[in-house]
């Protein structure tokens, strides 16, 4: 485990209140998308915009990692109920897609479950459960990035939002149509 993803996603647990699968999650895609698009190098972040298809304490890590934000229009929520998340930086007109791995998908499908029923869980079970979840966030950050998610590079020459349920992505093609 990097000790630097460590430090950063307490300080980021500071501002959303606690660590937990979706925070871990979020910020490992986030530190790819800063990685890939060299944020906070260049001092223009606003050039990027992420989309995301699964809110569950993701948006949090994703606005402190890439300055993206709800109220700039930056952050795009897409519920499909998936952990995907696309980044998308105007200038370059290149796109990066994360899609958390099948297996992990399973995992927070049943951290999830847990979380649910730990309103009405005893004492030992909310402890099985904050075990269970301690785990796994430790995992994801030790996790290498292509072991993670599925990831996919594109161009796009535009991106389109219909609605605050659905979005348009008309992606650059050099193939022609009926190819």
């Amino acid at each position: 485990m990097k000790l630097n993803h460590v430090a950063e996603l307490n300080k980021i647990s500071g501002l959303h209140g606690h660590v937990c699968f979706g925070l871990a999650v979020g910020y490992r895609a986030a530190c790819l998308a800063r990685q890939e698009f060299a944020i906070g190098a260049t001092g223009n972040d606003q050039e990027i915009v992420a989309v995301m298809q699964e809110s569950n304490c993701c948006e949090d890590a994703i606005a402190a990692v890439t300055s993206c934000s709800w109220h700039m229009g930056s952050i795009i929520y897409q519920e499909c109920g998936r952990y995907v998340f696309i980044f998308y930086n105007h200038s370059k007109g290149k796109s990066l897609r994360l899609s958390l791995k099948q297996n992990l998908h399973c995992a927070a499908e049943e951290i999830h479950r847990l979380k649910e029923k730990a309103i009405l869980a005893t004492e030992e079970e909310k402890e099985e459960f904050r075990e269970l979840n301690r785990r796994l966030v430790k995992m994801i950050l030790a996790t290498k990035d292509e072991e993670l998610f599925d990831i996919e590079r594109f161009e796009m020459s535009v991106l389109l939002k219909i609605d605050r349920y659905e979005s348009l992505y008309v992606t650059k093609s050099t193939e022609s149509p009926g190819a």
